[in-house]
C-alpha cells in the first residue's frame, strides 16, 4: 500500500515516502510477503514537480518508475498539464493490462488501486499538491488537496492509520469503515483532541515533518499486527524514507538512499532526475 506525505510551508512543498514493497500471493490470498524494503516511490522530475506513488508497485511487468522514466522523455511544464497528463498516463497502462469486464465488474473496479500526490508551482507563483486516483475502470481522479504555499498543512496517503490517530487522536477512516455510531456530541469533543499543530514556516520545516510523519508510520507499523477489530494488517509501509524538497528556485533531494542509477537516468533524459517507483 505504501505510505506518502506531503507537507506545505510558505516558502515552499516537501514530500516523503517509505520504500517498502510486498507481494500478496496468488494461491493464498490472505497471505503477503514482503519483496523489498529499498524500492524508491518518489519522483524529482525536471526541477518543476516532485510526485510520489502509493498503492500498486506494478503493472504490468513493470514497475511503476519503468513507467515513470517513459512518461518523463515528454514532460509537461505546467502544473495542471502535468496532473492531468500523469493520470491519463497511468489510467491508459492499467486499462492495457486489465481483463475484459466479467458481468457487471472488472478486476480493478472497487476502488483506486493506483494512487499519486504531486507538488508544483501553479501559474500564478502558488505551490500545490494535487491528488491523483486511477483505476481501470474509469476515468482518473484529478483534484486539488487544498494544501498549498498559500494554505500550509500536510496531506498524508497510503497507510496512514497511524498518522491519522496521533494527530487526530482518533482514525476517522476506522471509524466509518466500521461504521462505528458517534453523536455529534461526542464527535466534537473527540474532534477537540486533533493537535494544534504548528504551521511550517520554511520548506526545511516541512521536510522535517514530513519525513517524520511517514517514519511515524512505519515505526508503529512494525510493532503492531493490526488492530483488535481488523487484526493481521498488512505491514505495507516499512523500509528507507526519501524526502524531496520544492521551492520557486527548483527541486533538491533532502534525503535519499537510492542507488547511483538515477543520476545517470537524469542524464539521459535530461530533466533533473527520476527515482525508482515501487
Amino acid at each position: 500500500m505504501s505510505v506518502a506525505v506531503g507537507v506545505a510551508a510558505v516558502d515552499g512543498l516537501a514530500l516523503a515516502t517509505d520504500s517498502r514493497t510486498i507481494q500478496q500471493r496468488a494461491d493464498h490470498p490472505e497471505h503477503y510477503r514482503v519483496l523489498s524494503d529499498s524500492a524508491e516511490k518518489l519522483f524529482v522530475l525536471g526541477g518543476r514537480f516532485i510526485t510520489a506513488t502509493y498503492g500498486m508497485a506494478m503493472i504490468g511487468e513493470r514497475t511503476i518508475r519503468g513507467h515513470m522514466e517513459e512518461f518523463a522523455v515528454h514532460l509537461p511544464s505546467d502544473l495542471t498539464e502535468y496532473a492531468d497528463a500523469l493520470a491519463e498516463f497511468f489510467h491508459q497502462k492499467l486499462s492495457d493490462v486489465t481483463p475484459a469486464r466479467r458481468g457487471d465488474l472488472s478486476v480493478y473496479e472497487i476502488g483506486f488501486p493506483l494512487g499519486f500526490l504531486v507538488g508544483g508551482y501553479d501559474g500564478s507563483g502558488v505551490g500545490r499538491f494535487i491528488d491523483i486516483k486511477v483505476r481501470a475502470s474509469a476515468q482518473p481522479e484529478v483534484t486539488d488537496t487544498g494544501v498549498s504555499t498559500e494554505n500550509p498543512g500536510h496531506a498524508p496517503r497510503g497507510q496512514v492509520d497511524a498518522i491519522e490517530r496521533m494527530l487526530h487522536g482518533v482514525d476517522w477512516t476506522a471509524v466509518d469503515l466500521g461504521r462505528i455510531s458517534i453523536g455529534d456530541d461526542l464527535r466534537r469533543q473527540l474532534e477537540n483532541l486533533h493537535y494544534d499543530i504548528l504551521i511550517p514556516t520554511t520548506v526545511d520545516d516541512a521536510s522535517a515533518f514530513a519525513g517524520f510523519l511517514v517514519q511515524t508510520q512505519i515505526g508503529m507499523q512494525s510493532r503492531h499486527d493490526g488492530t483488535m477489530a481488523k487484526p493481521k494488517e498488512v505491514p505495507g509501509a516499512g523500509g528507507a524514507v526519501r524526502v524531496a524538497a520544492l521551492t520557486r528556485g527548483g527541486t533538491e533531494w533532502v534525503q535519499n538512499q537510492g542507488r547511483p542509477l538515477v543520476k545517470t537516468i537524469s542524464r539521459r533524459l535530461s530533466l533533473g532526475h527520476v527515482d525508482e517507483a515501487q
